[in-house]
Order: C-alpha cells, then sequence, then structure tokens
C-alpha cells in the first residue's frame, strides 16, 4: 500500500470514528431517562426513610446506569460545560449514596440524595 493510500485509509477511519465521539442529542432518549429519573428518586426516598439500604443503592446504580447513558451528549440547551459539571457531580452523588449504602450510613445516603436532588434541579434549571 502506498503512504498515500495509508494515510486516506487512515483519516477515513478518524472520520468514522470521530462520528461517534460526538453523540447527537436523542430528546426522547433523554425524557425516557428523565422520567424514569423522577420514578427512582421517589424510590430511593422512601428506601432511605425506611433504612432499606438494598432497595436504595439498587435504584441509585439503576439512577447512575440512565444518566451515564446521556452524558455523552451535548445538550439541547446550556452550555457543554455546565452539562458536564452538573452529570459529573450527581454521579458522585450517586457513587457516595451507595457507597453509604454499603456501609448502611443513613446520614450519608439522606447527604448523597439531598445532593442529587440539587443536582437534578440546578440541571433542569440549565437544561431543560
Amino acid at each position: 500500500m502506498t503512504n498515500m493510500k495509508r494515510i486516506a485509509v487512515l483519516i477515513l477511519l478518524l472520520f468514522i470514528l470521530s462520528i461517534g465521539a460526538f453523540a447527537e442529542y436523542d430528546k426522547n432518549h433523554v425524557k425516557d431517562v428523565m422520567q424514569d429519573n423522577i420514578q427512582l428518586m421517589g424510590k430511593i426516598g422512601k428506601a432511605a426513610a425506611s433504612e432499606d439500604f438494598s432497595a436504595a443503592a439498587e435504584a441509585l446504580m439503576e439512577l447512575a446506569q440512565g444518566m451515564i447513558s446521556i452524558s455523552e451528549y451535548s445538550p439541547a440547551r446550556g452550555t457543554d460545560e455546565s452539562w458536564d459539571k452538573i452529570f459529573d457531580g450527581f454521579l458522585n452523588s450517586v457513587y457516595r449514596g451507595i457507597g453509604a449504602c454499603g456501609t448502611q450510613d443513613i446520614d450519608g445516603l439522606n447527604k448523597a440524595f439531598a445532593e442529587l436532588r440539587a443536582f437534578n434541579s440546578e440541571g433542569h434549571k440549565a437544561h431543560k
């Protein structure tokens, strides 16, 4: 293969890979995740109130999976920087909540849950 062909193949490959790096905003997917989040936040709140750490951890894990599935989108409204900051904070709060469930730390779970509600509010103000 000549150098020109190699360069052309490399450029084509990089172009194809770059398309996948910038996920197009999927309004329906985001809406579905957000609707699921409403139910999951309710489950987390109820589980925390009854100190059911297993149920809280399960709902927190589902919450994380949904948010991760939409985190690579560029927001339809607001800045990418704000979107990324909110997602990072939200997911870190989820992980702290899961950790609190693992140690049966109700104060830690309640703190993480309060952070999630705050990030939820901030995200909706900036991006809804």
